[in-house]
C-alpha cells in the first residue's frame, strides 16, 4: 500500500464571460483564413459555457478579412439553439438541437466581415454547451443531401474546383468531402481526370444513385498531383465521391486542405453489354498466365454494370490456354449472386452477396473456356463491379483449413507453392500460404526458405 496526498485549487477566471447583448460578445478575434500557397491550415477556436437560468443569452463575436468557410461542431442538450448573426446581427444559419441529441453542425461560406454566434435556450435550467468554431476553405460543391448535379455527360469536358480536407482538433473531427451527380443516356465510357497540389491524398469513387456499391475507385496519393481512370457504365444516373486532405504539417501534427481539378467526359461504349445466356457472353478474351522464367506479372480485367430491373442476368467468358489461378474480387448489393462456369455451363464455384457487399472467390483452373454469371434476386437495378485477376494457383492451405505437415521428426519435410500481394483495379489480390505442424516433444526446429531473385 502507498500514501499519496492530492492538493487541488481553482483560479479566477481571466478572461471575460460571454456578454447578452452584441455591444457587450465575447471578441474571438481574427479568424481569417491563409490561402498561401501553400493552403494554410485551419484556424480553430474553442469555448464551454451555459445558457438558461440566470444566463439570457451568450454571444461571440469574431472577424473574417478574407472570403472563408466557417465549421461548426456544437454539443449542447436539447433545445438549445445556436444562430450565425452577420455584422447588424441579422440571422444567416441556425441550428435547434432536437429532443435526444446533443450535437449538431453548422456550415456557411462568409464573405469579408465581422460575425456573432447567438447561443440560447427554451430550457428553464442551465444549459451547459460547448463548440469548436474552425476557419477555413469555403465548400463549393455538393454533399451528401444535395449533390452538384453536372448533367448528363458528353464528349466535352466537364470541370470542376473546389477543396477538400480532414482536420482533427479539441476533440472533435471537421472534414469537408464534395458529392456530384452525373447521367449517362447510354452505355459509355468515361473518363475520369483528378488533379491535386503536392504531397496531397484524394480518393474518388462513383456509385449508382440506386445503390451503395463502388463502380470506380480512383486515388490520387501523396507522390502523384494527376491521376485517371476509365470506366464503361450503363446509362443511369451516378453519384461521385470527393475526399481527402493535403500536405502533412509536422509541427501541428495536422494535414492541410489541397485544391483540386475534377474532370468527367463520356462516349458511346464501343463494347458489347454482356448478354444473357452463354452464347451471348462478353468475351474477356484470353487470361492466359505466363510462368517464365521469370514469373510474369498477373493479368486482370475489370468491369461494371447491373443486373435485374430490365436485365436478367450478365454472362462474361474468359480463356485459360494454361492452368492457372483464377482470383475474383467484386463489389454488389446483397441478394446478388457471382456463378464460375465451365465450357459447358456447369457451376464450379458461386458466391451470394448478404449484408456486406464485398466478397471473394478463388479457384484453381486448367486450360479451357470459363464463364462469370451474374444474378440476382432483387426486383430493382443492383450494381456491381468486378476485377478478375489470373496468376499463379493457390495450391495450399490458408487460416481457415492449414495445410497440415504433421509431425516433424529428423526427416525434413519440403513444400513449393507462390506468394504474391497484387493492386490493380482498385482491388488488392493475395496469396498467403498456412502450415501446421506438430512436435511430439521439445524440439530444436530447423526452417529454411527459398525464393526467387529479387
Amino acid at each position: 500500500m502507498s500514501n499519496f496526498l492530492l492538493f487541488s485549487s481553482a483560479l479566477e477566471a481571466t478572461i471575460s464571460e460571454p456578454g447578452n447583448t452584441l455591444e457587450t460578445a465575447f471578441d474571438l478575434g481574427s479568424l481569417s483564413y491563409d490561402y498561401g500557397p501553400p493552403l494554410g491550415l485551419p484556424i480553430l477556436r474553442s469555448y464551454a459555457d451555459y445558457v438558461g437560468a440566470d444566463d439570457s443569452a451568450d454571444y461571440f463575436k469574431f472577424v473574417l478579412t478574407s472570403e472563408s468557410g466557417i465549421y461548426l461542431n456544437l454539443n449542447a442538450p436539447s433545445n438549445t439553439t445556436v444562430r450565425i448573426l452577420d455584422s447588424e446581427g441579422s440571422e444567416i444559419a441556425s441550428e435547434t438541437l432536437p429532443i435526444y441529441n446533443s450535437y449538431g453542425s453548422l456550415q456557411q461560406n462568409l464573405e469579408a466581415g465581422t460575425y456573432y454566434l447567438h447561443w440560447l435556450t427554451s430550457n428553464e435550467t442551465a444549459s451547459y454547451y460547448n463548440f469548436n468554431l474552425l476557419a477555413g476553405v469555403p465548400d463549393g460543391s455538393g454533399d451528401y443531401e444535395t449533390p452538384e448535379d453536372l448533367g448528363s455527360l458528353t464528349a466535352t469536358p466537364v470541370s470542376r474546383n473546389d477543396y477538400v480536407f480532414y482536420y482533427y482538433g479539441s476533440g472533435n473531427s471537421f472534414s469537408d468531402s464534395d458529392v456530384y451527380q452525373f447521367t449517362l443516356s447510354e452505355t459509355s465510357t468515361v473518363n475520369f481526370s483528378l488533379t491535386d497540389d503536392a504531397q496531397s491524398s484524394t480518393y474518388l469513387s462513383v456509385s449508382s444513385i440506386s445503390g451503395s456499391v463502388s463502380l470506380v475507385n480512383l486515388n490520387n496519393n501523396l507522390s502523384e498531383t494527376n491521376a485517371s481512370a476509365q470506366q464503361t457504365l450503363a446509362a443511369g444516373t451516378y453519384l461521385l465521391y470527393l475526399s481527402g486532405n493535403g500536405a502533412f504539417d509536422i509541427a501541428s501534427s495536422q494535414s492541410r486542405p489541397t485544391a483540386y481539378t475534377l474532370s468527367l467526359s463520356a462516349q458511346p461504349a464501343t463494347v458489347l453489354e454482356p448478354g444473357d445466356t452463354l452464347e451471348t457472353a462478353f468475351d474477356l478474351g484470353s487470361l492466359s498466365y505466363d510462368y517464365g522464367p521469370p514469373l510474369g506479372l498477373p493479368i486482370i480485367e475489370s468491369y461494371a454494370d447491373y443486373v435485374g430491373a430490365d436485365d436478367s442476368a450478365d454472362y462474361f467468358k474468359f480463356v485459360l490456354t494454361s492452368g492457372g489461378g483464377v482470383y475474383l474480387n467484386y463489389n454488389s448489393p446483397s441478394n446478388t449472386t457471382v456463378r464460375l462456369l465451365d465450357g459447358e455451363g456447369n457451376e464450379i464455384a458461386s458466391e451470394t452477396s448478404q449484408y456486406s457487399s464485398y466478397g471473394n472467390l478463388q479457384q484453381n483452373l486448367e486450360a479451357g473456356t470459363y464463364y462469370l454469371h451474374w444474378l440476382t434476386s432483387n426486383e430493382t437495378a443492383s450494381y456491381y463491379n468486378f476485377n478478375l485477376l489470373t496468376g499463379v494457383p493457390d495450391d495450399i492451405g490458408d487460416y481457415d483449413s492449414p495445410e497440415d505437415l504433421g509431425t516433424l521428426t529428423a526427416t525434413p519435410i519440403s513444400r513449393s507453392d507462390y506468394v504474391f500481394y497484387y493492386y490493380g483495379g482498385g482491388s488488392s489480390f493475395s496469396d498467403s500460404d498456412v502450415y501446421q505442424f506438430t512436435l511430439s516433444e521439445t524440439s530444436a526446429v530447423s526452417f529454411s526458405l527459398t525464393d526467387d531473385a529479387q
